[in-house]
Parts: C-alpha cells; structure tokens; sequence
C-alpha cells in the first residue's frame, strides 16, 4: 500500500479476547451471516489495519447490500475515521469468505464527542472536588462506554441514577 494502514491500536487485551471467544466459536471459513462477518473482521491479521467497532445494519435503499459501519482508533485513544488503505484492505479481505450474493459498503461511522454537565449540591462540609470525583468515577465505571457499540443508546437515565446515588 502506499498510504499506511490506520488503526494502530494495540494487542486484543485478555478481556476484549474473552469477549471474542464466542464470535470465533461460531465462525467459519465463510461469512454466512452477520455474526461471522464482525468475527471475521475482528480476527483480520494486523498487518491490514485494525477496525475497532463494527455494525452491520440493512441498507434502507435496497436489500441487496447491507451497510457495514466501521470505526478505528488512533495511537493516541481516539476515535477516527478509517483511511482509504485500511477499507480497501477489509474489502479484500472479506472478499475471501463472503457468500457470492453477499454485497457490503464500507462507510464510516459518524464520530459524536459528548460532555455531561452536572450540577451537584453537596452537604456542608463536604469537599465538593472529592464528590465531583467520586461522581466522575462512579459514571466511568458503571457506564462502560468503550463497550458501547455502533448504533447503541446511551441511557441518560443511567447516569442521573449514578450521580443521585453517589454519597
């Protein structure tokens, strides 16, 4: 390739490779359904680029392709967009094992950055830092937003429950 490959995320951890055990388990040397199609993706060799999330949704256009949305990561952590090498390396490489009717376009998934604004009213002499930190925390931990796929909600509701029930 003459553009490098993006996606220069590290190593499957031990729990994103627990998390893949199913998808493998049913996986064959062909792409026969949705399941096998994003556990072909995420087992694609490195040397192609490394996609981070996958969604596979039905074209609203037509039934003969179906949207396969994708999403990588960068060195630094963040999200981006997939380059031009790394898609032409997924078409080539999904190539191999999909169904002869099967059509597939590559499209990247649109990028949203939030915040959430809080308002905290504390007890009196109570460090208000130390409560923005536990709150923080808490909605780090219980979220679990790097396990949100494409196309997931996040549930607004969720977080209001955290902070209202953080002392």
């Amino acid at each position: 390739n003459e553009e490098e490959a993006i996606g220069g995320t590290n190593r499957l951890t031990l729990e994103e490779l627990k998390l893949q055990i199913p998808n493998r388990i049913v996986s064959q040397n062909r792409v026969v359904n949705e399941k096998d199609l994003i556990s072909r993706i995420y087992t694609m060799p490195s040397d192609y680029g490394k996609v981070h999330k996958i969604a596979v949704l039905q074209n609203p256009y037509t039934n003969l392709a179906k949207d396969l949305y994708i999403i990588c990561k960068s060195q630094t952590g963040f999200y981006v967009h997939a380059n031009d090498a790394l898609k032409k390396n997924l078409k080539t490489y999904i190539n191999q094992f999909r169904v002869l009717g099967d059509s597939f376009n590559i499209i990247d998934s649109p990028i949203y950055n939030f915040s959430i604004d809080l308002t905290v009213t504390v007890e009196p002499n109570v460090n208000v830092e130390s409560v923005l930190d536990d709150v923080i925390t808490r909605i780090d931990d219980n979220m679990r937003f790097e396990k949100l796929q494409i196309n997931e909600g996040i549930n607004v509701n969720d977080i209001i429950n955290i902070v209202l029930n953080t002392r």
